[in-house]
């Protein structure tokens, strides 16, 4: 990384804006309630500096790798002053929870209520709110710098041996993780939420982006290293999870990662993350790749998803 950009004189490094609600907007999230995913405090060692290789052979084993150098500053502070600009015109380029998904409930307002769908009435009261936190915003969709972030040369050149060629964005989305409003997200493989639509699920390779510090502190990513070998039963319970085994737990390590580090890991490898009931925010930007050999079972026509390797 690129430590010689300096950001904008009125910018702290980084940036801790909470971005996704009005600056001195109070906003009270009641379901920061403990869950059923615990902080632990065994982290994973921090990464050092690896080959190509060496990250290939560490994602095969652990399900998961570190690739450092991809982003400078400036390019981190972009993309955050990005996600600022999409939540200020979320009603233009929006109005419905897909392409803006809500934390479920703020001041009384209950995204649940709506079944996914936002009337005028709904964002006239979350305009009066002054202080929608966003949950999910759809990232490429809405701007270029995303984009670019998709077709970074380091990271595509890196997923690409995980994929094969030609290569294509799955999806696209930043995850702000709002200080203090921020829900949990219980234990899961992604890979379950797609196995009913694409076959192999297991063909797709995520990456995420770091735009904050990220530390259990602030919500960061717990994982179970070794976890993506084998699929696992989950449950529906207003959203998919599963529950760990004693074994499991003991093996939960935390990450620890700095703003413009991007964890690549496969779509199997069991992951988690706390409530965010600090005062920082920690937004990460994912991005899903897969292969030609993905196949969509779902209903209806294929999705159009985008190239971007051949």
């Amino acid at each position: 990384m690129n430590e010689t950009t300096r950001q904008h004189s009125d910018e702290p490094a980084y940036g801790n804006v909470a971005p996704l609600r009005n600056r001195g907007a109070t906003c009270k999230y009641a379901g920061l309630a403990d869950g059923e995913v615990h902080p632990v405090t065994r982290a994973w060692p921090a990464a050092a500096d690896a080959s190509l290789e060496e990250l290939k052979k560490h994602f095969h084993q652990k399900g998961f790798c570190v690739i450092s150098g991809a982003l400078s500053q400036e390019d981190v502070l972009e993309l955050r002053r990005e996600a600022v600009r999409l939540a200020e015109h979320w009603v233009e380029l929006g109005e419905r929870a897909g392409g803006f998904d809500l934390e479920p409930r703020q001041r009384g307002f209950s995204l649940a209520r709506t079944k996914g769908k936002l009337t005028p009435n709904d964002i006239q009261k979350l305009k009066e709110l002054q202080c929608p936190a966003f949950r999910k915003i759809d990232a490429v969709p809405f701007s270029q710098s995303y984009l670019r972030l998709a077709c970074n040369p380091l990271i595509v050149s890196f997923v690409r041996n995980l994929v094969g060629t030609p290569g294509y964005l799955f999806l696209s989305a930043i995850f702000p993780k709002v200080a203090g409003l921020a829900r949990e997200k219980p234990w899961h493989q992604d890979a379950s939420y797609w196995k009913n639509d694409w076959r192999p699920s297991q063909g797709i390779v995520q990456t995420m982006t770091v735009i904050d510090p990220h530390s259990p502190d602030n919500g960061g990513l717990l994982v179970i290293p070794g976890s993506h070998r084998k699929d696992r039963p989950h449950i529906f319970d207003g959203e998919r999870k599963l529950r760990l085994d004693n074994e499991e737990i003991e093996k939960v390590r935390a990450l620890h990662l700095s703003p413009g580090q991007v964890l690549v890991f496969h779509s199997k490898l069991l992951h988690a993350s706390t409530a965010n009931r600090s005062d920082r925010d920690r937004m990460v930007v994912y991005n899903a790749y897969c292969g030609a050999e993905l196949e969509f079972i779902g209903k209806g026509d294929r999705p159009s998803l985008l190239q971007v390797w051949r």
